[in-house]
């Protein structure tokens, strides 16, 4: 990591953001904070207005990958929730060509740019002792806010991530064409290019989404902004406050959260879920189980294993 041409482009896009340029990095250091998928490094910066500044360095591979994560926070911001400010996207080489700022096409991103190390530098969200109540009761004002926008179309206006997938989004009227031509068909056919989920027949589980998706009222449901990967892992929780981080965002149904929070330790209850989304909770229950296939699929295509027998054993219980 060369820390050098860190600090100049830093130098660049503070003074972007700014009204009155003119800072400068006096010395910074970069230490190692903790990794995932992608490695998170914690940056303390000096600056010349007397500023010392603390800043996460996100590394991802490809220019795509992090303006994508920086244009998602800033689409769950717009909307009302809380996330770390974005300072900017950061190459590890001053000759790395700055790229478009939108993709809209899968798989353009080939050649170096997909080899080239990137840093999102935001906001470092430090850990202070956690006040359940109020932190608890922040994330639900954020997803509050969030998801009373309703949007014109389901989908997003530019491809994205999962995790380290790439993720389909175009613009849809139907829910039912986003949910089986962006979400589910891609990332089930990704799946079997890779051996998993053998023996199940793509044409029966669209016929299936579509039936279930008949049945739990869905097509009558208008799209609003979701955070799309909204694990228990992606939300910060410092102080009384609530951060959200990594989406893969789109205009979906508020379930499609509800869903992933579900699999992996929700912090929230079915109460919360209901004062969200004013329907009976044995509907909601159901649109939850719905909506976990498709994080099931993305780890099945991540990590294989466990996942598999989970998606195969939901796969058969929305066909009953």
């Amino acid at each position: 990591m060369n820390t050098a041409t860190l600090e100049r482009q830093l130098e660049k896009a503070l003074n972007e953001r700014h009204s009155s340029p003119g800072l400068s990095v006096l010395s910074s250091t970069i230490q190692f904070h903790s990794s995932s998928l992608f490695p998170l490094f914690r940056w303390q910066v000096h600056l010349s207005d007397g500023s010392a500044p603390v800043y996460a360095l996100k590394q991802v591979n490809g220019l795509q990958m992090a303006l994508s994560e920086a244009d998602g926070l800033a689409m769950l911001a717009t909307h009302g929730a809380r996330t770390p400010s974005v300072v900017g996207v950061l190459s590890a080489s001053d000759d790395a060509a700055e790229g478009p700022a939108n993709k809209t096409e899968m798989g353009s991103e080939g050649g170096p740019d997909r080899q080239s190390v990137y840093y999102l530098a935001m906001q470092f969200i430090e850990h202070r002792a956690v006040d359940r109540l109020l932190a608890k009761e922040d994330l639900l004002g954020s997803l509050q806010r969030f998801y009373s926008f309703s949007a014109e179309a389901f989908g997003y206006q530019r491809f994205n991530y999962v995790g380290s997938l790439e993720q389909r989004n175009r613009l849809h009227v139907t829910f039912e064409e986003f949910w089986w031509q962006d979400r589910i068909q891609p990332m089930l056919a990704l799946c079997q290019s890779m051996g998993r989920l053998r023996g199940l027949a793509e044409v029966r589980i669209e016929q299936t989404i579509h039936r279930c998706i008949e049945r739990l009222d869905l097509a009558s449901e208008r799209p609003t902004p979701v955070h799309g990967d909204l694990w228990s892992g992606n939300v910060l929780f410092s102080g009384c406050e609530a951060y959200l981080i990594d989406p893969s965002v789109a205009y979906s149904l508020p379930e499609q959260d509800f869903a992933m929070l579900e699999l992996f330790g929700s912090p929230l209850t079915m109460d919360d879920y209901r004062s969200l989304r004013d329907i009976p909770v044995d509907l909601l229950k159901r649109r939850i189980e719905f909506f976990q296939l498709y994080p099931l699929l993305v780890h099945v295509a991540l990590f294989g294993g466990s996942y598999e027998r989970q998606a195969r054993s939901l796969i058969q219980s929305l066909y009953e």
